[in-house]
């Protein structure tokens, strides 16, 4: 019994203490430009960093269906 009272004692403790662990959301944060220059620059550095990626990945992709290509000429030419 007495593990109950202090589990419920516990919970209506946090109950009342989480309000004001809550962050106030009256005031509106803007970002300043210095802010969204930065966002840009990450931006930048991720789309730079793809173009590459994705050059790469469509030279692999021509490559395997040219190999796939090659393999079923050969087999093409080993049945006639």
């Amino acid at each position: 019994m007495k593990r109950i009272t202090l589990l419920t004692a516990l919970v209506a403790w946090m109950a009342a203490v989480a309000p004001a662990l809550a962050v106030d959301t009256t005031q509106v944060y803007s970002s300043g430009l210095l802010i969204i220059g930065f966002l840009g620059l990450c931006a930048l550095v991720i789309i730079a960093q793809l173009a590459p990626a994705m050059f790469l990945l469509i030279g692999m992709l021509k490559g395997i269906a040219e190999n796939l290509r090659e393999k079923v000429l050969v087999r093409a030419r080993q049945k006639q």
